[in-house]
């Protein structure tokens, strides 16, 4: 007997093309919906972290830098994961995974050599302040029981109760109320080791919007660490 060959008649071929075409359709509207995502949660990652937020905003700047987009904004978003993230392990992770996707990310290169030096700092501005409610620090001991100094303190014309929370290796060291101009010092011994050191304060204030300068920053606390004196 001959062997019958059967064909896929024509309106099944039309059929399984209609439908090959619709799912790429479908994926091709859709992607960039992914990119808004990504988009959308690396906002509300910053929004959290200048409400003071960090550890919400770690979670949302995850969340971004894992959605599929151009190895830049990857990047980026693992940079800020990174200096949002509150464990040294964690922060070095992210930090190399930023320059995994962007070998140039200055930010990532600074933030991942600072592990080296004594004390880093995290969303901290050059002159001392928080970029918003919250910012951090690193700071590699050396030696055994070495204590340290925090200086901090708030400029805030606001008439509010400001708040000042000290937390060393995720524990909470200092929880007080604040007077405006104010320094106060707190020390601190630490073992050898790394340690990492969160400030928040409840309430930041915008120079610019206050009238107070052309400063348009949203800050928070003022805050240095260093040796006590003895120890150095």
């Amino acid at each position: 007997m001959l062997n019958k060959k059967y064909f896929p008649s024509l309106g099944f071929i039309i059929l399984s093309i209609t439908v090959a075409c619709s799912i790429l359709f479908v994926n091709w509207a859709l992607g960039p919906l992914g990119y808004e995502k990504a988009s959308y949660e690396e906002k509300l990652g910053h929004q959290l972290a200048k409400e003071g937020k960090v550890k919400e905003a770690s979670k949302h700047f995850l969340i971004s830098a894992k959605i599929t987009d151009d190895p830049i904004s990857t990047s980026r978003r693992y940079r800020c994961v990174a200096s949002t993230s509150r464990s040294t392990e964690d922060k070095i992770k992210y930090f190399k995974l930023a320059l995994k996707y962007n070998p140039k990310n200055k930010n990532a290169i600074i933030g991942l050599n600072s592990f080296s030096k004594e004390i880093t700092y995290f969303n901290r501005s050059k002159g001392g302040w928080s970029q918003g409610g919250s910012a951090s620090a690193v700071v590699r001991v050396l030696e055994k029981n070495t204590t340290y100094e925090i200086t901090y303190f708030t400029s805030s014309p606001k008439k509010v109760e400001h708040k000042v929370k000290v937390l060393i290796d995720d524990k909470v060291h200092k929880e007080q109320i604040i007077a405006r101009g104010k320094k106060y010092i707190e020390r601190v011994s630490l073992p050898e080791g790394r340690h990492t050191i969160d400030m928040s304060i409840n309430d930041t204030f915008n120079p610019k919007k206050l009238g107070m300068s052309k400063d348009d920053r949203d800050l928070g606390v003022n805050f240095e660490i260093k040796k006590a004196v003895g120890d150095e």
